[in-house]
């Protein structure tokens, strides 16, 4: 029994350690679980990720591996910085870093027609594949041919 002698409740299911956890507390607008932790809201993924994994700064963003805003389960749950978050949850782009490089290279050989091939082949649109290359996304990796 809890310390204050309350019964708490179970607010999220655990369906399998592989399995998406939803929260069953309260959900704000914008889909996340909410959480009151002594006197403050906080979002319930971040609340999981500090009791079961490590603490979090502020800063921190924690990306929900598996896209579903409603899970708590602290191995779909990746701390990590707003650049690679934002880009991981674009639903066009749910590109690897390696598979990022490799559209990069792939530039070094590309013909006319290429660019819908590439972007068949890694589930992205063209648009994407031209973000890519001409580095509007993916700033930060090498670029062979620039």
């Amino acid at each position: 029994m809890p310390r204050n002698g309350q019964v708490i409740k179970k607010l999220w299911e655990e369906p399998g350690p592989d399995e998406c956890w939803p929260w069953l507390g309260r959900i704000a607008n914008n889909g996340y679980g909410k959480k009151q932790y002594f006197g403050k809201t906080m979002l319930a993924h971040r609340w999981m990720y500090e009791q079961q994994v490590d603490s979090l700064r502020d800063s921190d963003v924690i990306n929900h591996l598996c896209m579903n805003r409603k899970c708590v389960n602290p191995a779909h749950l990746e701390k990590t910085n707003t650049a690679c978050n934002a880009r991981y949850s674009r639903l066009s782009t749910k590109l690897l870093e390696y598979e990022a490089q490799e559209i990069i290279n792939a530039k070094l050989y590309a013909s006319h027609g290429d660019k819908n091939r590439i972007a068949e082949l890694y589930k992205v649109s063209p648009a994407t594949i031209s973000d890519i290359w001409y580095g509007r996304s993916w700033k930060e990796l090498p670029r062979p041919y620039q």
